[in-house]
Parts: C-alpha cells; structure tokens; sequence
C-alpha cells in the first residue's frame, strides 16, 4: 500500500544527504581558506626574505662605499725637495740631445713640444701633449 507522505517528512528524510552536502562544501571551503592563507603566508615570508636580503646588500655597498672614500680621501705628508734646474748652455744643449735624438719626442708632440694632431689605429683625431 502506498504510503501518503509529508512534504515534511520528505525533507526530513532527505535531510542526512543535505547534511552530508552542506558538511563536504565547508569542508572545500575551509580548505580553500586554508591553502589561500597559506600561499598568503608563504609570499609574506618570501618578501620578508627578499627584503632582508635587499637590506643587506644596501648596507654592504653603504660600507664599501664609505670605506674607498676614505681611504682615496687620505693625505700623506712627504718633504718635496727643491729641484734645481740647471740653466746653462751645456745642461740646454744634452736636454736637446734627449728630445730629439734618444727620445724622438718631436714625432708626437710636435717641433715645439706643444702637442700636434695625430692620426691614431682606430682613426681617431687626438692631441697628443
């Protein structure tokens, strides 16, 4: 015989599926909630890391920097002795000597030593002094 049933009695037999549905979906949810936080907590983490290591090499060229210019800054005292330049024709005449026979002076500086354009390897026009 067929039994007359209840809209209430329906939902009330279906209610352990739901239950079950409605359980297994929180569960995803929380899931989600916890790998997001997760991933969240991760990329924290690793922009902690990388920021710490910025920070560091920032520091570190900081201390380079300040180290060089202090010791390029440095000063040494010395004694310069005078240097006499002898001035008669004699000392005139062996300078000469030097410059144009021993050295060749003349072939990039020019006949008076003031400096002359030159045409260098790579073309390039310079001033050589």
């Amino acid at each position: 015989m067929d039994e007359v049933v209840s809209h209430r009695q329906r939902i009330n037999r279906a209610r352990p599926v739901f239950g079950l549905l409605l359980c297994f979906s929180a569960a995803v949810a929380n899931k989600r909630k916890a790998t997001g936080s997760m991933m969240r907590s991760l990329i924290k983490w690793i922009g902690y890391i990388v920021g710490g290591v910025v920070t560091i090499v920032i520091v570190c060229l900081a201390v380079v920097y300040a180290v060089t210019s202090t010791r390029m800054a440095r000063t040494y005292p010395t004694d310069v002795e005078a240097v006499v330049i002898p001035t008669d024709s004699a000392a005139i005449e062996w300078g000469h000597h030097l410059v144009l026979a021993v050295g060749k002076c003349v072939a990039c500086h020019g006949d008076n030593l003031g400096g002359k354009f030159v045409v260098g390897k790579s073309m390039e026009f310079r001033r050589q002094t």
